[in-house]
């Protein structure tokens, strides 16, 4: 069953900034969806569209086949007992004078969820899901290390029971020895729990690790979407194949490194035609004058001229 669907999905901010433009998604239940791309691609935008945490300027997004695009406030905060979010970072994502009890109970005191006892079972069984022990309930932030505040993160985006998580650079805040925890504890979540999950990073490896579909955005739209082993064994577009010239494979020959000329252009004013055109190797007049759609069936990208590298 299809949990999430976005379809033409748009956002302008001041300036005539064009973060989202034109992004069509879905993602099903139980399942995960990596979204992957350059610092600024609008990925973090994209998640919080979703979400409805911001307001779309065009296009439409459905939650378990009910169109949710303008759903009025007291019915869509009444949806987010069934939405999840854990943000890039636990430093400014808990509140410091709430202790680990109170900002595990508070989505619970929102939604009307149970009874001060039932309220408190929870917190403890939303630790002991995350690793952390019932004594950690009294503590406060300043408390715990970076990796126990992101597991606490964890733990109140799942105080609801949600059926839908999104993470938003969830270990890049992190020590590189707690990423690989945090990454873990998410995926046996995620397995263990039935979620599905919108994974947004720039770090190609946790994308890999934890999405078996992955998405790759650029300037706004998303450029290339297929399941993980096409995308890092076969990728079709220019600017994904750059993307993952530039990382190491475990035991395979590292790929000849593609160079990327020129700088990213601006979302206020992106070029004609093929967004990635004043940057790829490919490119040829008729980029300039046909934006490119996102075709194809299980593997689909944006590109004139796609093709694997020689």
């Amino acid at each position: 069953m299809t949990l999430l669907v976005a379809r033409d999905l748009r956002k302008t901010f001041a300036g005539g900034v064009r973060a989202v433009d034109g992004v069509d998604l879905a993602i099903g239940a139980g399942e995960t969806l990596g979204l992957v791309g350059e610092s600024g691609c609008g990925k973090s935008t994209l998640a919080r569209l979703v979400l409805r945490l911001i307001e779309p300027d065009g296009g439409t997004l459905a939650f378990r086949g009910d169109d949710i695009t303008h759903l009025p406030e007291r019915a869509m905060r009444a949806l987010r007992r069934d939405m999840g979010v854990v943000f890039q970072d636990p430093f400014g994502s808990l509140n410091p004078r709430m202790s680990v009890a109170q900002l595990l109970a508070e989505p619970l005191v929102v939604h009307g969820i149970g009874d001060g006892a039932s309220r408190a079972a929870r917190v403890s069984a939303l630790l002991e899901l995350v690793g952390l022990l019932p004594e950690h309930a009294a503590r406060y932030p300043h408390e715990f290390s970076g990796g126990q505040r992101q597991r606490i993160a964890i733990a109140r985006a799942l105080a609801t029971e949600p059926a839908f998580l999104v993470c938003d650079e969830p270990t890049s805040a992190l020590d590189v020895s707690i990423q690989a925890q945090v990454l873990n504890l998410l995926r046996e979540l995620q397995e263990r729990l039935g979620l599905a999950c919108l994974f947004v990073s720039h770090n190609l490896a946790a994308v890999r690790h934890m999405a078996p579909r992955v998405a790759v955005m650029y300037l706004g739209q998303v450029v290339e979407e297929a399941p993980r082993e096409s995308i890092f064994g076969a990728p079709q577009h220019p600017y994904t194949q750059a993307l993952l010239s530039a990382v190491a494979e475990p035991g395979q020959a590292r790929r000849t490194r593609i160079v990327l000329k020129g700088e990213v252009p601006s979302p206020a004013d992106p070029p004609s035609g093929c967004r990635f055109r004043t940057r790829c190797p490919r490119a040829v007049a008729h980029c300039a004058a046909q934006v490119p759609a996102l075709v194809g069936t299980d593997h689909r990208v944006a590109c004139h001229f796609p093709g694997t590298l020689d």
